[in-house]
């Protein structure tokens, strides 16, 4: 069996101390304490008291291969208290979303270099806070559920909302998930790869940190960068193609300096640190 955790803190604590969490203004610092509940499948397992200092909420199961639904909300009745959702631990392990060498790790099959480039952990907020994916459930409107980039997902009580994680269990015993976000936002792009997986918590190292030379200045005499178009593996310049549907697993676009350094930096960490898929009983 696995034990999941999951730690939640009030909205406003949060806030005070992570300028990322928009306050309250209407309550300030002060909102009651509550209860929260989390649930599989739609099936209470642990109810604790949100306090000051936080609480996790915690249960332990074999979760069949099949597509899960783990919700959280506040059951105090009446209550105004919002809360942020931090954390998710597996077996005391801290996750992350992910989706390097995805094709490999998930489906057995050659993985893209875009995938093999990108972000050991979606998102990666510079911080200690990786819950950024689920949908805001409204149950007074079945049918409305507000989906997007949810960095610490906000619930807001006086919506008698919850917070809704939907993901798969595959064969593999992994935990994956499809997440679109917000297909109404102007940035979405419906080309763009929406799978992950779920990995331990990395090792995280800053491009700063890094500190590479050839990374600090735009200077052709000590980077291969030369402009917009296609590059390979090696991360040089092989055609001006920018279509990004021809990439491959030696083709990736690159349109930016920018995108080049951090392209780059994370070419870096993957020869030098593991990223490890999560495996659940």
């Amino acid at each position: 069996m696995s034990t999941y955790k999951f730690d939640i803190s009030k909205r406003n604590i949060a806030a005070s101390a992570d300028s990322r969490v928009p306050a309250d203004d209407s309550t300030g610092l002060s909102e009651p304490d509550c209860n929260v509940c989390v649930a599989l499948n739609g099936t209470d397992q642990h109810t604790a008291t949100l306090t000051d200092s936080g609480v996790s909420l915690t249960f332990t199961t074999d979760l069949a291969v099949a597509d899960h639904t783990i919700s959280i909300r506040n059951v105090t009745g009446n209550s105004s208290t919002d809360f942020t959702v931090d954390n998710i631990y597996v077996d005391n392990k801290i996750i992350v979303a992910t989706q390097f060498d995805y094709n490999n790790v998930v489906q057995g099959g050659t993985s893209t270099l875009r995938q093999l480039l990108s972000w050991y952990k979606t998102r990666a907020y510079d911080g200690d806070y990786n819950v950024w994916f689920g949908t805001i459930h409204y149950p007074t409107d079945s049918s409305k559920e507000e989906a997007g980039t949810h960095y610490r997902p906000i619930v807001v009580g006086d919506h008698q909302a919850e917070w809704r994680w939907y993901f798969t269990k595959n064969s593999n015993n992994q935990l994956v998930m499809t997440y679109t976000g917000d297909t109404h936002n102007a940035e979405y792009d419906s080309t763009a790869q929406h799978t992950y997986y779920f990995a331990q918590n990395p090792t995280a190292v800053t491009m700063v940190e890094w500190g590479e030379s050839e990374l600090q200045v735009d200077d052709s005499s000590t980077t291969p960068f030369t402009g917009a178009g296609t590059y390979d593996a090696n991360l040089v310049n092989v055609d001006d193609d920018l279509d990004e549907a021809n990439e491959s697993a030696s083709r990736i676009v690159i349109i930016t300096w920018g995108e080049y350094r951090e392209i780059k930096f994370l070419k870096w960490y993957h020869a030098n640190h593991d990223v490890t898929a999560i495996t659940v009983s």
